[in-house]
């Protein structure tokens, strides 16, 4: 797990979504969107990613007390 910790109760913890998330992120991604085909390429992937992490909204990675990665949560400005 990464060492730039935003918020854990122990249990998990929210750390600042980074580039090194970005194959956790986009394996949950395809799994729970309705719109997989987003994600079916490395073209389209690199441009859901750009257009996730350019905008204002606020991106954190979920990790567990093993630094098992477990989710993302993301805050709308």
């Amino acid at each position: 797990m990464k060492q730039d910790v935003y918020a854990t109760d122990y249990q998990y913890s929210l750390v600042p979504l980074t580039i090194e998330d970005k194959d956790n992120y986009v394996k949950l991604r395809r799994q729970v969107t309705d719109t997989p085909q987003f994600y079916s390429t490395p073209e389209k992937v690199d441009m859901m990613w750009n257009i996730m992490t350019e905008n204002d909204d606020i991106n954190y990675s979920i990790y567990d007390s093993d630094g098992e990665y477990c989710g993302n949560i993301i805050l709308k400005k």
